[in-house]
């Protein structure tokens, strides 16, 4: 990017969406500084498929659609409690308490939700003043985390970054139907 190369796309796939909603972060933030590094172009697309930007496993459609999915639960909770080793775990610790959770509003509130989920947050905004032409954030809707995708894929777009995305009915992470779709957007 430093080479002012214009046309890269930074897909990512469950945990790496999450990882790449986090360099997205960090190059907005690179890019607002006064160094050589503030010179970089922003990527042209970002695709997120089915991004793990949660790491409280509490919303709804965890619990109604963990019998469906191909992930285990299991799997979900030790890497959000690894990622969270240092923080204290016991019953009073408000990070681990369900999350609170208003669709009209579309306000998520929780210490454990990344910064792109909150659009008060600093962090956010800087990806959104970093301006990825095209975003598109897809998901199935029989997965664990399809509200989550469904929420976070509504916030982004209010923050004006072109977000297109989809929810696929019925599915889970059948990737060759998902992806099928990716290509089919066109650019």
């Amino acid at each position: 990017m430093a080479r002012r190369i214009r046309r890269i796309a930074i897909l990512g796939d469950s945990g790496g969406g999450g990882l790449a909603l986090a360099l997205l972060q960090h190059l907005g933030y690179l890019a607002s500084g006064s160094s050589v590094m503030s010179r970089l172009l922003p990527p042209m697309k970002m695709v997120l498929y089915s991004p793990w930007v949660d790491l409280t496993c509490s919303l709804p459609s965890f619990n109604a659609n963990m019998w469906y999915d191909l992930a285990h639960p299991t799997m979900f909770f030790t890497a959000a409690w690894g990622y969270t080793a240092t923080v204290r775990r016991d019953a009073a610790n408000r990070e681990f308490q369900p999350v609170k959770v208003s669709l009209q509003g579309l306000v998520l509130r929780h210490p454990l939700f990344p910064p792109a989920l909150e659009p008060a947050v600093t962090s956010f905004r800087r990806v959104a003043e970093y301006a990825v032409p095209g975003m598109f954030i897809i998901w199935g809707t029989a997965e664990m985390w399809t509200m989550k995708s469904a929420v976070f894929a509504t916030i982004s777009s209010r923050q004006a970054l072109g977000v297109k995305s989809e929810g696929i009915d019925g599915r889970t992470r059948e990737r060759s139907l998902l992806l099928s779709r990716l290509w089919n957007e066109g650019d």
